[in-house]
């Protein structure tokens, strides 16, 4: 990789890059252990001190999160990306420094550490866009047209039965927002800019910006039809119910 590529050609590369790895750090790890039998006991019948394997789902997915980075990098919006970076609360001298690196068109700005973690394990794994629920969820091609599974790669909207149904649905906003950005090729000029650093500025002081949505059993719904509990070797090589997530 060169030392100093275009701003542009980053932005193509960073919307290629893979989901990071997960942080080996709290609160992402370990996930709190569920006893299955209790939340799920028609499924997990005599299955008795058996652990419900948990994951942490996003809410706007890693897909439009790297997207959008990638195309504020291509359109040379470094303040807006600053605004964005700053919603993972990066401390501000680091900021500093990142945003003079990417000026420079250092690609070493993308791999800044805070924390202990990368720019893009924090992009992908912010607090505020997780939440933990069963690993094991019925997919779109299961669905058969009925909603509540797993969206995959669009917007995974949990509000329904969440603690903090608000926040949940103010991150359909930030979503709206950054989907907007990436969709309009001709969002490039400063008057634009200025609009998208304002829209990001609106969610600094919100309840958008809080901690993991831990697991809550009123937010899931274990699929009747889906097979009953079979042993394995590990908790990923036994055969586990699917879950929906409810809605209203």
């Amino acid at each position: 990789m060169d030392k100093h590529p275009p701003a542009w050609q980053v932005g193509e590369r960073i919307k290629t890059w893979d989901r990071p790895g997960l942080p080996a750090v709290a609160p992402y790890q370990p996930a709190p252990l569920i006893e299955a039998e209790k939340v799920a006991p028609t499924k997990y019948k005599n299955a008795k001190g058996v652990m419900l394997p948990l994951a942490l789902h996003h809410i706007i997915p890693w897909s439009a999160l790297r997207e959008f980075w990638g195309e504020l990098f291509k359109r040379e919006h470094f303040e807006a990306f600053k605004e964005f970076a700053s919603l993972y609360g990066c401390p501000k001298p680091q900021l500093k420094r990142l945003r003079e690196s990417v000026r420079q068109q250092k690609f070493q700005a993308v791999l800044l550490e805070f924390d202990g973690l990368s720019l893009d394990q924090l992009i992908c794994w912010g607090k505020w866009n997780l939440v933990r629920g069963p690993a094991f969820r019925v997919g779109s091609k299961e669905a058969q047209g009925h909603v509540g599974f797993d969206p995959s790669d669009d917007f995974d909207d949990f509000h329904w039965f969440a603690k903090d149904a608000n926040r949940l649905v103010q991150l359909r906003s930030l979503f709206g927002g950054i989907k907007k950005y990436v969709d309009n090729p001709k969002s490039d000029s400063t008057g634009d800019e200025r609009d998208l650093i304002a829209f990001l500025q609106s969610f600094r002081n919100s309840s958008v910006l809080a901690e993991i949505v831990e697991f809550d059993q009123k937010m899931w719904l274990v699929d009747p039809n889906s097979p009953d509990y079979v042993p394995g070797n590990s908790a990923y090589t036994a055969v586990h119910p699917k879950w929906w997530k409810r809605q209203r």
